[in-house]
């Protein structure tokens, strides 16, 4: 709780934050829940690590059937394509 409040205190201050995850969309759903909606757009969200980013605004995030965060693709395509790792 104590977390949450203090991320509402600087996004309705008009900070823009990031936060960074390992988790997916369970995370969203807790900020959701404790974040009030009209801050939601300025609240950046990286969920895996940052494979998918996006503000906690979007309901369909993270997109898991979607290929990962522009920036690693190359790195998630020769992934996909090894007989070890794919």
């Amino acid at each position: 709780p104590d977390t949450a409040e203090q991320l509402a205190r600087l996004l309705d201050s008009g900070v823009r934050v990031a936060v960074a995850t390992g988790r997916g969309k369970s995370v969203g759903d807790v900020l959701r829940a404790k974040i009030p909606e009209a801050l939601w757009e300025r609240l950046l969200v990286g969920y895996y690590n940052g494979a998918c980013l996006g503000p906690l605004s979007d309901p369909t995030l993270p997109d898991v059937a979607s290929p990962p965060y522009e920036a690693l693709s190359a790195l998630y395509d020769a992934f996909s394509r090894s007989p070890v790792v794919g």
